[in-house]
């Protein structure tokens, strides 16, 4: 573990865990206990993305919707999931809604310090105000802030996200920025956007605006295909664009990360969510996949008995992933975590 991750004070139980972890190899039952906890914050949101599954309004053939809640995950749900994994060492707190909407927000992240775990948050940034930001930027235990910003103009802000906050979640980015610097923190600030066909065009423009804005790092994520809008994730037969938007990344001076290529060649079943991450959402309902597959109860449930996390359903899903034949789903073929990493090119 790097030397930086001293300051959170991890404690000798979850070093221990993580040597394990690291030193173990991949089976169907695992003697580690998980490493990564995702908390689905939040089921609402206050943006209606194009490109989300859960909140664009339309009928779609998503295989894993989730059964959306007004629940909102609770000081006491989160405690007793660190309770029962107090070896995991990572949070993130995101899931398939916007977690600034939780008013327990604050609470979520004083508990999670309290329980010595490092957190990285994803947020569209319109709740991210002044006093949010200091909040976050004070704690010692916030590894990163991710602002989900996809667009450069108000105008395209507007088409993708169905509403005009753009100008505010700019101003909110600028003063984290500001008083990341005035205050010495450590915490990364980063903006990304969700590259697919429509975005292609636009994306060296996105990529010159968030330069200018000065945060830690730029991503440009591949869009998944969730059976929502056809075709966005054949991005790697517009290599010429491709190689432009490389191209600009190359003369920032923030650093970038572009899409992964994708094809059937790079398809390796890399993915390690279900050998080191376990997903709750407010009902304690699990899940393991950090991208496609949403926590259901159907897979597991906090309050179970046994281990869940040697449960059926992983075991199962392990299996997938272990034995070179078997198909895990049909989303995981198109996931970057199923593809070589690192060695993207377009020139």
């Amino acid at each position: 573990m790097k030397l930086k991750n001293i300051k959170y004070h991890f404690k000798i139980k979850q070093l221990l865990n993580y040597f394990k972890y690291k030193t173990s190899k991949k089976a169907a039952i695992l003697s580690y206990r998980p490493i990564w906890l995702l908390i689905y914050v939040s089921d609402l949101c206050n943006l209606r993305c194009e490109m989300c599954p859960h909140h664009n309004g339309k009928t779609n053939d998503f295989l894993f919707q989730k059964d959306l809640t007004k629940e909102f995950m609770t000081p006491e749900m989160l405690e007793k999931i660190y309770q029962k994994f107090p070896e995991s060492i990572f949070v993130m707190l995101g899931g398939v809604g916007e977690p600034l909407i939780n008013p327990y927000f604050k609470d979520l992240v004083r508990i999670t310090a309290k329980n010595r775990k490092k957190m990285n948050l994803i947020t569209n940034g319109v709740l991210l105000n002044e006093e949010m930001a200091d909040y976050l930027l004070l704690n010692k235990y916030v590894n990163q802030i991710s602002v989900s910003l996809n667009a450069s103009t108000a105008e395209e802000y507007i088409s993708i996200c169905k509403i005009n906050k753009f100008d505010e979640v700019c101003k909110n980015i600028r003063y984290l920025v500001k008083r990341k610097k005035e205050l010495e923190s450590n915490v990364e600030i980063v903006v990304s956007g969700v590259c697919s066909h429509q975005f292609v065009d636009k994306s060296i423009d996105f990529l010159k605006f968030c330069d200018s804005l000065n945060v830690d790092r730029i991503d440009l994520h591949r869009y998944i295909d969730f059976d929502v809008i056809g075709g966005l994730t054949d991005i790697d037969e517009m290599h010429d664009d491709m190689k432009k938007i490389a191209d600009c990344a190359n003369k920032l001076h923030t650093k970038t990360n572009l899409p992964h290529s994708i094809s059937k060649k790079t398809y390796k079943k890399t993915c390690d969510w279900y050998f080191k991450n376990l997903s709750f959402d407010a009902k304690g309902n699990m899940g393991s996949c950090g991208r496609v597959i949403n926590p259901n109860k159907k897979y597991g449930n906090i309050d179970d008995e046994g281990d869940i996390w040697n449960n059926e359903y992983m075991q199962m899903m392990r299996s997938r992933f272990l034995e070179p034949d078997d198909v895990v789903t049909k989303y995981c073929e198109k996931c970057v975590e199923n593809h070589l990493k690192q060695s993207d090119n377009y020139d």
